[in-house]
């Protein structure tokens, strides 16, 4: 399964078919730090969180497990904005997100994104590529961030 996602990803350079995105809603104080930490610790357990895929010269993918990757989070605070421009520049970023493509031998093949709303909520875009992946290890991968973030912030 895992090399016909590779095979098309590679074939059709146009298609972003296989990129996941998640955006949820965080309501309450969210502390940087401890979701910064929380996600790298993450990051840190999964193997397949700092994988890349080699494809040249081989015609075979070849998995590349990182050592220690850094995965940057992309902070921007959008509370001076009103809710209806909040709306349509949200829209925009998951649209461009979306299509913006991932080197697959270059990791990290995810993305994260904050955007601070107001009134304690803040919008949490997470982009990744199915190679990585599939829902099931999202929801595993989410569950494990929150565990991870509340016994950081606390």
């Amino acid at each position: 399964m895992q090399q016909g996602i590779w095979f098309h990803t590679l074939y059709d350079q146009h298609d972003n078919v296989y990129l996941e995105q998640l955006s949820c809603s965080i309501y309450g104080n969210l502390y940087r730090a401890a979701f910064e930490v929380a996600w790298q610790n993450v990051v840190d357990s999964h193997t397949t969180l700092r994988t890349s895929f080699a494809h040249q010269p081989v015609s075979e993918p070849v998995q590349h497990v990182h050592g220690k990757l850094s995965i940057p989070i992309r902070w921007e605070d959008w509370r001076e904005l009103s809710p209806q421009v909040q709306k349509r520049r949200l829209s925009e970023f998951l649209t461009t997100d979306q299509s913006a493509r991932f080197s697959l031998s270059h990791p990290p093949l995810m993305r994260l994104a904050l955007m601070r709303l107001g009134h304690g909520e803040t919008q949490h875009v997470w982009t990744y590529h199915h190679l990585l992946l599939d829902s099931r290890s999202a929801r595993l991968v989410l569950s494990q961030l929150l565990s991870r973030y509340k016994a950081n912030a606390d």
